[in-house]
């Protein structure tokens, strides 16, 4: 791509936009996109990034997830207790994989 995008391009993205754009209208969206595309760029060209370090990530990430701690498990009566429907000690549900 060049310094600006040509009417098959524009068409390209608004067709996977799910964009409909008129014939009559089309000249303009092209010179506004364009328009907004010189605009951006000249805003990049004046960014001093000489102190910014690279990074992979624009935020810090942490881990929300809590540590993973063993512990006693729930007793099979208590987990079985709401169950709608349990035989020997498991779960039963119904079935949904059909013979062959």
């Amino acid at each position: 791509m060049g310094d600006r995008i040509s009417s098959a391009e524009m068409a390209r993205a608004a067709e996977a936009a799910r964009l409909e754009i008129a014939a009559a209208e089309k000249e303009d969206f092209l010179e506004a996109i364009n328009g907004l595309f010189a605009f951006v760029r000249r805003q990049w060209e004046t960014l001093n990034t000489e102190a910014v370090t690279p990074t992979a990530y624009v935020r810090n990430l942490k881990s929300v997830c809590r540590p993973d701690v063993p512990r006693a498990s729930l007793p099979r009566e208590t987990a079985l207790a709401n169950a709608p429907d349990a035989a020997d000690g498991c779960f039963r549900v119904p079935k949904i994989i059909e013979n062959q």
